[in-house]
């Protein structure tokens, strides 16, 4: 009895000696295949990394790949034998047996067909699939107590969807001034829609919930709104600027309750319930609005929502009501003004340092690794500490992350003032044979970092990147064209993903020349520098976020 389960990322197999209840007997076989090669989505997201290789970095193909065809079966695909004797009668729950397979889809059949002659106990292991993580057959939480932790939605009262644009190309800029000049060409009355769908041919054409003339009546009624012109992050640390029209559905998914607690948020943390890649890499921070990145379902917990009143909406900390009243037993604080009603300013700071605690558990590698099926499968749980004083420390921390991720705070030692020494050195702008850069002539990016790709979707190309000659083994120089670039960016940082996205090299596909339409400003230039000096600033937090984890993990409450 065994059952096989194949991506292109890697195999798994399960044996089933009674799934039902009673003694019945299961066999069942299910696979599932994506071509092999590492590509981006059509918005740009990253398969992830071990699509194509193993954990030890030696090819790993679909179960599905065979000599004479070497992509295999490219869409997903699920084949199941069930068997079930009459018997019901014990009312037991099954065990499964659970393995992995990893290599070469020849490698994969032939262990496959051994397990035929081998007792299961040798080949696999037992694992007990879970509610909380969705009955997922895969590896339980390395930490005990997890699932004991509250998730994201017990911690949190609210959380808001991410802003859909859909018609990227002409409600999103990277420059202002262009945004505004394409908006009030297409509001003006005396621009006929010929005009428009001849310059702007995207946001004439009809789609979901968008009817493009109707729609283009509706907003001349309406008129240009200034107000409407706002930052938002349309990837990770990439900020552009959205005409935020929430009328006829110019902006595919508006968000309004986003666009709502904007005034009084100062924070927001990209999250989703359930990842469909191997690798785990949300927890991005916003200060504005926020794209909901990938295929379109990040969400937010912002900082701050709003609630209702007889005076009108009131701001308040984001926090569960459930979790405030037992970190106010737990902590001996008092919830509530007996006076006002309100709450206290003891327990607005305990909300506020909640959040900043959950950013810092969910940045710490150690967190990352040790739950990462968990992680896949549904929100996040936190461990909130039982002490008061260690829920503090963890929120500085949090703090500290946060201002590293967030492009428009300026960082002392990373961004501003004395550079720490081991960021002096990164990603500092250069020109072959050291000569100075001519903001004029050299900063075009034709490099084919990106291009356009199925519906002008941008697509990230290969880039150039050499090895760094004084640390060929962990840096790299990334260069923009043949001749200017930047020199000692750390691997670690250059590969670095969050929220889906290679940050670096996703940053430098939207700039490549032929979808931008012009060159790098030297603002630019230095921005990609400071972007890398962020990110390795981030990285070397981890060995303190590791240790904040293992120390509120170790004495954590409970949700009763």
């Amino acid at each position: 009895m065994l059952t096989s389960r194949t991506r292109s990322m890697r195999s798994r197999s399960f044996g089933f000696p009674a799934l039902t209840q009673g003694s019945s007997t299961t066999c069942s076989s299910f696979s599932s295949t994506r071509q092999d090669d590492i590509h981006d989505t059509a918005d740009g997201a990253q398969v992830s990394k071990y699509a194509k290789r193993t954990p030890d970095g030696n090819p790993d193909q679909s179960m599905f790949t065979t000599d004479q065809q070497a992509v295999g079966i490219q869409v997903g695909t699920a084949i199941a034998t069930l068997v079930k004797n009459e018997s019901r009668r014990t009312g037991a729950f099954a065990k499964c047996h659970y393995r992995e397979l990893w290599g070469t889809a020849n490698r994969k059949r032939e262990l496959l067909v051994q397990s035929l002659t081998q007792a299961i106990s040798k080949t696999y292991r037992v694992v007990e699939p879970v509610a909380a993580q969705r009955f997922a057959f895969a590896e339980p939480s390395a930490e005990p107590n997890y699932l004991k932790w509250p998730s994201l939605d017990a911690v949190f009262s609210d959380f808001v969807s991410g802003i859909v644009s859909r018609r990227d190309e002409f409600v999103v800029d990277i420059d202002r001034g262009a945004l505004v000049e394409r908006i009030k060409r297409y509001l003006d009355k005396s621009v006929s829609d010929a005009d428009i769908a001849a310059e702007f041919p995207r946001v004439m054409e009809d789609g979901s919930g968008f009817d493009a003339v109707p729609a283009r009546r509706e907003l001349l009624a309406r008129g240009y709104d200034e107000s409407r012109i706002l930052p938002i992050y349309f990837r990770p640390l990439d900020v552009r600027w959205i005409y935020y029209e929430p009328a006829a559905g110019l902006v595919s998914a508006p968000s309004p309750r986003f666009r709502k607690y904007l005034p009084a948020m100062t924070l927001a943390l990209e999250m989703r319930q359930k990842l469909p890649t191997l690798q785990w890499d949300r927890g991005f921070v916003a200060s504005t609005l926020a794209d909901s990145f990938g295929n379109g379902c990040s969400v937010y917990f912002t900082d701050t929502i709003l609630t209702e009143s007889l005076s009108g909406d009131v701001p308040e900390p984001n926090i569960s009501i459930d979790l405030l009243s037992r970190l106010a037993d737990s902590y001996g604080f008092k919830e509530h003004s007996p006076k006002s009603g309100a709450l206290t300013r003891e327990a607005e700071s305990v909300a506020r340092s909640v959040f900043l605690h959950t950013l810092a558990i969910l940045w710490s590698p150690t967190y990352r690794k040790a739950n990462e099926a968990a992680l896949r499968q549904d929100w996040p749980r936190v461990p909130i500490p039982a002490d008061p004083k260690r829920l503090e420390g963890s929120a500085v921390l949090g703090r500290q992350l946060a201002d590293l991720l967030l492009p428009d705070k300026a960082v002392t030692g990373v961004t501003t003032g004395k550079l720490r020494p081991e960021l002096k050195s990164l990603a500092v702008p250069y020109k072959i044979g050291g000569k100075p850069i001519d903001p004029d002539k050299d900063l075009e990016v034709t490099a084919t970092w990106g291009f356009r790709g199925q519906g002008n979707a941008v697509m990230s190309g290969k880039g150039k990147v050499t090895p760094n000659d004084i640390d060929p083994a962990n840096a790299v120089d990334i260069w923009i064209n043949d001749a200017v670039g930047w020199r000692n960016v750390p691997k670690a940082v250059y590969e670095m993903t969050i929220g889906g996205y290679p940050v670096v090299k996703k940053w430098l596909s939207y700039r490549e020349k032929r979808v931008l339409g012009r060159a790098l400003k030297m603002e630019e230039m230095i921005y990609v520098t400071e972007m890398v000096r962020r990110l390795a600033a981030v990285l070397a937090l981890s060995s303190e976020l590791d240790a904040n984890y293992a120390a509120c993990a170790k004495d954590a409450i409970t949700l009763k």
